[in-house]
């Protein structure tokens, strides 16, 4: 995973689960299975408050 911001410069590579982060983008860590499961809780958050915001624009009920 590529942080928000970082810039990746040519021949690097990023391996599974790992982060990355700065400019230049240097390898952070390991992602572990907590740090994941709770990305994708984030991730289901801006969802759904896309959703309700959605709803509110055009005044329906829908997500």
């Amino acid at each position: 995973m590529l942080a928000a911001g970082a810039m990746l410069t040519g021949g690097k590579r990023i391996g599974a689960r790992q982060l990355w982060g700065g400019r230049p983008a240097a390898y952070m860590r390991d992602l572990t299975d907590a740090a994941l499961v709770d990305m994708q809780r984030g991730v289901q958050h801006y969802v759904l408050n896309g959703q309700a915001h959605k709803a509110a624009v055009l005044g329906t009920t829908e997500g």
